[in-house]
């Protein structure tokens, strides 16, 4: 928000604050020379006239219990219509099978691209042999990717994909030799197990929340 826009706001804040402040001065002034104490009738009990804390006090006090046994019976009233008219809530996409064959198809696929990585001959796992994969991979994501757009709430499904893509970026980044020899680049042998359990577990967090909207 501008400073512009804040300044009337806080302004009028400081204003009314002065205010506050002079008339709790003045209150403590008639307190103690006796001003604004009525005075007891003949023989009557002395009656005395709240205090500024005993005010506050009945201002910050709760509010009633039947407030919120109303917003209570709001909840419960919605709840029964929905459960009447057999409705269902749903707060997620439905399932959608060709989601979930294809998840499962490109998880099958990077497992067997990295093993290859892992067991072919020197010459069989350099970048340059294996370029081509990156970009085949990556248009399989976003083919999936795309349909999961469509569906309305799939934001959970549509992020995972996203993250998929930023996972083959780094792997590819990983496998890319320096500049100038780029094509040289083979993957650290330790690196490989640990983009499979990247992979694996990414592929299976989706599948199974695809699985799980069945339900």
């Amino acid at each position: 928000m501008d400073a512009d826009v804040r300044r009337p706001y806080n302004a009028g804040a400081g204003a009314a604050r002065s205010v506050l402040r002079r008339r709790n001065l003045r209150n403590r002034r008639n307190r103690s020379s006796g001003r604004n104490q009525p005075q007891p009738a003949k023989g009557g009990p002395t009656l005395t006239t709240p205090t500024l804390p005993a005010r506050r006090r009945a201002l910050d006090a709760p509010a009633p219990a039947a407030f919120h046994r109303r917003l209570l019976v709001l909840a419960l009233v919605a709840l029964a219509v929905l459960a009447a008219g057999g409705c269902t809530v749903r707060l997620i996409s439905d399932y959608d099978e060709t989601i979930d064959q294809s998840a499962s198809q490109l998880q099958k696929e990077m497992d067997s691209f990295l093993t290859q990585m892992e067991t072919d001959q020197e010459d069989a796992v350099t970048y340059g042999a294996n370029r081509g994969f990156y970009p085949y991979y990556a248009t399989e994501v976003r083919a999936v990717l795309v349909r999961a757009q469509a569906h309305p709430k799939n934001e959970l499904t549509v992020a995972q994909y996203e993250l998929m893509l930023d996972s083959l970026k780094e792997l590819e980044e990983a496998h890319r030799g320096d500049e100038g020899v780029e094509d040289e680049g083979t993957l650290p042998v330790e690196a490989i197990p640990v983009f499979r359990d990247l992979f694996n577990q990414a592929w299976s967090a989706i599948i199974r929340l695809e699985v799980a909207k069945k339900r």
